[in-house]
């Protein structure tokens, strides 16, 4: 299996990688962090032979859906006592259940 080492030959593990990340650019190539403050590591796997499809998706909905009323009460009692930072607040304030 190509995934089981990283390329300085260490062993992945996978069950406490916090961060992953892949570029549509090389999908064979899996860029991964132990942790936030981590280095990055790298996983390629040579033999992956991708087919990079790209598909025009229609939009499901014209408008946001709106929250359920007891999400839009908390949201504005976050607003009330301060807790959404200033550059969010803008967002929760416009909120509505229309």
């Amino acid at each position: 299996m190509y995934w089981d080492k990283d390329t300085d030959g260490a062993r992945v593990m996978w069950s406490t990688v916090k961060e992953v990340r892949v570029t549509h650019r090389d999908p064979a190539i899996i860029y991964f962090r132990y942790g936030s403050k981590q280095e990055e590591k790298i996983v390629v796997n040579p033999e992956a032979d991708f087919d990079l499809v790209l598909y025009d998706l229609e939009r499901a909905y014209d408008k946001p859906l709106p929250p359920a009323l007891k999400k839009l009460k908390d949201f504005k009692m976050f607003l009330k006592k301060k807790i959404v930072p200033h550059r969010f607040r803008p967002f929760y304030e416009n909120l509505t259940r229309e």
